[in-house]
């Protein structure tokens, strides 16, 4: 008669279950290796039991860099997974945990490249763009018409030679969001002397270009409603009742320098609101934005500009 030995751990797996010991032989209603696999599948550490292709349920992936199918995905496992551990998400894929689209910047972090359709599709929508925000997958994107304040301020303004004129330091609006004047150092060229030119093949896309002779920039001469955008950005503002709840992130322009709309942040996320939204108190004449929470938190995420560069 042929004699098997259990594991202290496989008979009390099998004592739980109500199953009978019996020698294994023709005939047994005990599979002593289904039990061993269940025993060593019960002892291995949580993490691994996740973590297999059929519990991830995504194709293997080739190459250096590629995360394999075993690898957890934080999104759906965020108490064993990593942030770095991610496989690509489609859009559209509405898996539990999943979302509809990854950003470039989180494929780049994996070493991955973002799927082709999927950036091709979001790059005509920026292109096609009337306005300087565009709405693409349930998400808000910086158009390429679009000019943001953010992409601006630090970097150069160019001449009519193409040389560079110097870093740009602030941009000064008007109370209704007119752009009013660009500040370069010391120096200040009014709006006529202003242009914004967005190419989505050069880098940066957005460039600032001057022309004439600036004058001398004094910012105690400005009317009291004018608005230093490197201001807007720095002070945090109020939201109903809660005071500095919102961080300015970006003034977003159009083409022709007024601002349309302020991208803020509030509880880490970021949206697009109307420029008009944000209003100046009376008395303190601290900013405030005009909308509840409620209808702020209903509005799409906001984006920005994809992290990878137009092909």
């Amino acid at each position: 008669m042929k004699t098997q030995l259990l594991s202290a751990a496989a008979l009390f797996a099998l004592a739980a279950c109500g199953g009978q010991v019996t020698d294994g032989g023709t005939g047994s209603d005990t599979d002593f290796d289904a039990i061993e696999a269940q025993n060593a599948t019960e002892a291995r550490p949580e993490a691994e039991q996740i973590a297999s292709a059929d519990d991830i349920g995504q194709p293997a992936q080739e190459g250096p860099g590629q995360v394999q199918p075993g690898e957890l995905r934080a999104e759906d496992y965020p108490e064993t997974g990593e942030e770095m551990t991610r496989n690509p998400i489609e859009p559209g894929n509405e898996e539990p945990g999943g979302k509809d689209m990854m950003l470039a910047s989180e494929y780049e972090a994996m070493g991955l490249d973002a799927p082709q359709g999927q950036r091709a599709d979001l790059e005509a929508a920026r292109e096609q763009a009337t306005g300087p925000i565009v709405s693409y997958d349930g998400r808000s994107y910086l158009a390429y018409s679009g000019v943001n304040a953010s992409g601006l301020i630090g970097e150069d303004a160019y001449g009519q030679d193409g040389e560079a004129e110097g870093e740009i330091d602030d941009l000064v609006l008007s109370e209704d969001g007119r752009f009013d004047r660009l500040v370069i150092g010391g120096d200040a060229y009014g709006a006529d002397a202003v242009s914004f030119t967005t190419d989505p093949a050069r880098d940066p896309r957005l460039r600032a270009e001057v022309t004439g002779e600036p004058s001398e920039f004094d910012e105690d001469a400005l009317s009291q409603n004018a608005i230093l955008v490197s201001e807007l950005l720095e002070q945090p503002i109020a939201l109903g009742d809660e005071p500095d709840a919102i961080a300015v992130a970006d003034v977003i322009m159009g083409e022709n320098g007024t601002a349309q709309n302020i991208a803020v942040e509030y509880n880490g996320d970021s949206r697009i609101v109307p420029f008009g939204a944000v209003k100046v108190a009376e008395g303190d004449g601290g900013r405030y934005l005009d909308m509840s929470a409620e209808d702020l938190q209903a509005l799409e995420p906001y984006v920005g500009e994809p992290a990878y560069e137009a092909q």
